[in-house]
């Protein structure tokens, strides 16, 4: 039901290769679910967009930056060219049961900013390719 509902997917991977793999597995289950659904349902079934986006990374970690270059190479442009870096920050709001964006006294500024900096540039990316979906619905109503 929530695929058949979504008109776009974004797949947070984190940069392991366990991770790598089954990315690629449940790549291939969606595309068989929406064949599925396109049978049962006599609709085909499509999405305007799928993204995915590295999640919980290190950026000073050797190991986690081949597997970064390795999903770049096997996805394209499908994978976001920006991603969600591992911080405390966001352990520290999921304590407070909070967003990163409502954490009011963060407990050190430079982990902070660094945070949302990432979040700002994966959150812009990520509303780049919606707003880019929405150009042809949006040209066909102005006509």
């Amino acid at each position: 039901n929530a695929i058949f509902a979504s008109d776009g997917l974004f797949i947070p991977v984190p940069p392991h290769m366990i991770d790598f793999a089954s990315t690629c597995r449940f790549l291939a289950m969606l595309a068989d679910v929406l064949e599925v659904i396109g049978r049962q349902d006599q609709r085909e079934k499509s999405l305007d967009f799928v993204r995915l986006f590295v999640s919980r990374f290190d950026p000073s970690d050797r190991n986690q930056g081949m597997i970064i270059k390795m999903l770049s190479q096997h996805f394209g442009e499908v994978l976001l060219p920006a991603g969600m870096v591992r911080t405390t920050m966001l352990d520290y709001a999921g304590a407070w049961i909070e967003t990163l964006y409502e954490i009011a006294d963060p407990p050190t500024r430079k982990t902070y900013k660094r945070a949302r900096e990432s979040m700002d540039e994966l959150n812009s990316a990520m509303e780049q390719v919606i707003r880019t979906s929405w150009e042809p619905a949006t040209t066909v109503a102005a006509a």
